[in-house]
């Protein structure tokens, strides 16, 4: 089926290239993406539409550390999935496995991926929460822009938000023809197939957009033991989208997507290990960055699927009704080797199949000094996980059923015609029940207190949890290209329970309380854009995991518990110094600190934060010349990690490492053709993307490297 669906893919871009005609050729622009081709514009640097708060406004008027990237800047940065998004963004993370992402924010982490663990930096698509870190990091194709918003969001996007959100909208079909037909090839042998035709099919009224992507590679990494690829990918990702919009003014979308990853499993490579356990294991250690010694044939094989629908009514003057539907839900079957040696030794197959729905709905008005918006939210997630270690001797398996509803309110009170004042409350409820199954050597691993069905070894447990967070804040528009403002926030992250422990232990929901200063500036003529803010964040019962006892027996838990404060500051500058020239750069520091931090392992005060680095930076460049018959755009950045760990021991540290990506294209005039060579990783730095710490439970410590040196070119055509 895969296979075939390729093929398809590449024969309908083949022909589609061939035979559509440049007639139909035009300039379009889309709400969000201002900018031209070049990602700028000869005035300056152009201003760019987000809906940070729920509502449209300039990213410049928004009093809130946004990062938007747009169209044009996604395609030129090469920044292809959810994972890649941390190249553009100053202190953000992610980390990225089997297609699941967890994303680090302002020193806020995904502690778990148990599916009984929420993140803490909410992800939307086209305003539906993505509740799941697995399936979650799909191809970004025919993209209007992604915002990142840096910070607690208390009330508007106030589900599981203590570090931010990272909010992905995609373009909506219009009612005129157009398309892209796109091939690429690459070294591993990578290869490309991309179609998005949009068609009107009643004029003004009804109009559909439709996205296909094939892309497969044969894989940075090598099983040396087994002779076989791995780190390879094949996917296929298709979206429709129905816009109607009849003269009443109202306005329906629904979307629809599915994306299919099958690969040999990522590449993981031994770093450490305990002799006691495996034995010599130097030869594995030393075989090489880009391999793996496993005695087992790894897998990956991830199915995902969501549908949408906003619906959008004028229900009287400067008021509109506004209804958000989604559901979504994912299926997982991952086989690993943690030890990644010839001993049959740390095998793990994951096992998931979780669905969600939620329901939003909005009312939004506005009159002369004041905007508001009030709305009520409901999710629902439910379905089962399994993880099968050490050959399946220990399997635990969970029914999850979580249920949150809640209410908000935020409203934008202008003063002056300079000065404005926000304050937002959103009330939560959360509902969290786990029926867990969970046998080591077959026989009962809960507690018998626990246990309502011995013949399947059922235990259950409900917990119940309600809360409220608030935003509120001020801001001075001090000239029409200078803004300054203060904002506090309050927000938390749902907790829950452990199915991988015989109580199912209970953890809390987390706090943190951000207060915040903030600069946006657009200066000599618009030339140069300067925003800055610096941020201090009180955090309480952290959500964090434990892997030993005090008598260092392995154990697999999630605690809250301790205290943090977290400074830090970031900048983004934006400058047109001359026409066709685009410079950007962006500075995140952070230092964070535990003040209080024990467990029953002891006292872990000391210990450095997980997955955050205290310095991000990068710099990029754009340089756009007008040629015969068409367009040369150069473009280049530079990204930069400070050292991180991933878990609090010297072997799960990965050094800060920084990374060079390049790409040239040519776009003829007419035939709208381009052509683009590019490059990642250009300097072949060897770095990891992930670490897992299990040496006192299996006495191992595995590295997923990160991939090496990648290039290629492609081709597109839109018409």
């Amino acid at each position: 089926m895969k296979n075939l669906f390729g093929k398809t893919l590449c024969s309908v871009v083949a022909i589609a290239t061939t035979s559509v005609s440049a007639a139909a050729a035009q300039s379009r622009t889309q709400a969000g993406d201002t900018f031209d081709g070049t990602g700028q514009q000869a005035t300056g640097v152009q201003d760019i539409v987000v809906t940070a708060r729920r509502t449209t406004e300039s990213l410049q008027e928004t009093p809130l550390a946004v990062t938007a990237i747009t169209q044009a800047g996604l395609e030129s940065g090469q920044i292809t999935d959810v994972a890649s998004i941390q190249r553009a963004a100053p202190n953000l993370s992610i980390a990225s496995s089997h297609s699941g992402v967890a994303l680090t924010l302002r020193g806020q982490v995904q502690s778990n991926s148990d599916g009984s663990v929420d993140q803490s930096v909410g992800l939307y698509l086209d305003g539906v929460y993505i509740g799941r870190q697995m399936g979650a990091n799909f191809d970004l194709i025919d993209i209007e822009r992604v915002e990142v918003l840096r910070g607690p969001q208390g009330t508007l996007f106030g589900r599981n938000t203590t570090g931010g959100a990272v909010s992905i909208t995609t373009r909506k079909p219009v009612g005129e023809w157009e398309g892209t037909v796109k091939v690429g090839l690459g070294n591993h042998a990578s290869r490309e197939a991309m179609a998005v035709i949009n068609a009107p099919i009643v004029d003004d009224v009804v109009a559909v957009r439709l996205v296909a992507r094939h892309a497969e590679n044969h894989g940075y990494g090598r099983n040396v033991n087994l002779d076989r690829r791995v780190g390879d990918d094949n996917t296929e990702y298709l979206r429709g989208s129905l816009a109607i919009t009849p003269d009443s003014g109202w306005k329906l979308t629904v979307t629809a997507d599915y994306f299919d990853r099958n690969n040999n499993g990522p590449l993981e490579h031994l770093i450490d290990y305990n002799p006691a356990i495996l034995g010599n294991q130097d030869a594995v250690v030393n075989a090489g960055f880009y391999t793996t010694s496993s005695d087992l044939e790894s897998y990956a094989r991830l199915e995902s699927w969501s549908t949408s629908a906003t619906l959008e009514v004028p229900v009287a003057d400067a008021m509109t009704f506004k209804s958000i539907t989604g559901y979504r839900g994912y299926k997982l079957d991952t086989l690993d080797d943690f030890d990644t040696t010839p001993v049959p030794a740390f095998t793990n197959n994951t096992l998931g199949n979780i669905k969600q729905f939620s329901q939003e709905v909005q009312l939004i008005g506005s009159t002369d000094r004041l905007e508001w918006i009030v709305g009520g939210f409901y999710f629902h997630e439910y379905g089962r996980e399994e993880f099968k270690v050490f050959g399946g001797f220990v399997d635990y398996l969970g029914e999850i059923d979580h249920k949150s509803s809640a209410v908000f309110a935020q409203v934008n009170y202008a003063l002056t015609e300079r000065l404005r004042l926000t304050g937002g409350l959103r009330y939560t409820k959360d509902d969290r029940d786990l029926s867990a199954f969970n046998t080591i050597g077959g026989a009962c691993a809960s507690n018998p207190a626990l246990i309502i069905d011995m013949a399947t070894c059922q235990a259950d447990r409900t917990v119940s949890k309600d809360y409220l967070s608030y935003t509120a804040s001020a801001d001075l528009q001090i000239t029409p290209d200078i803004l300054v403002y203060a904002r506090t926030s309050m927000a938390r992250k749902s907790g829950g329970l452990n199915k991988t422990t015989v109580d199912l232990e209970e953890f809390d929901p987390e706090k943190i309380t951000d207060y915040e200063i903030g600069f946006k500036a657009d200066l000599l003529d618009r030339r140069l854009r300067v925003n800055a803010a610096g941020f201090i964040a009180n955090y309480s019962n952290m959500q964090r995991p434990i892997t030993s006892d005090k008598a260092g027996t392995p154990v697999a838990l999630t605690q809250s518990i301790g205290r943090a404060r977290i400074p830090g500051a970031e900048l983004e500058v934006t400058a047109v110094p001359i026409p066709g020239l685009e410079l950007t750069g962006a500075l995140g520091v952070i230092d964070p600190k535990y003040l209080e931090f024990s467990d029953a392992t002891g006292d872990r005060t000391d210990e450095p934060f997980t997955q955050v680095s205290n310095v991000t930076w990068s710099l990029g460049g754009t340089w756009s010349v007008p040629v015969a018959a068409g367009e040369l755009v150069a473009h280049a950045d530079y990204t930069y990690q400070s050292r991180k760990f991933f878990f609090p021991v010297q072997s799960a540290r990965q050094s800060g490492y920084g990374l060079l990506n390049a790409r040239l294209s040519y776009t003829l005039d007419d035939p709208r053709i381009e052509i683009s060579v590019w490059g990642q990783n250009l300097t072949e730095k060897k770095y990891s993307s992930y670490i897992l710490d299990f040496f006192t439970a299996a006495g191992v410590v595995t590295a997923f490297p990160g991939p090496d040196r990648r290039y290629g070119f492609s081709v597109s055509y839109d018409f």
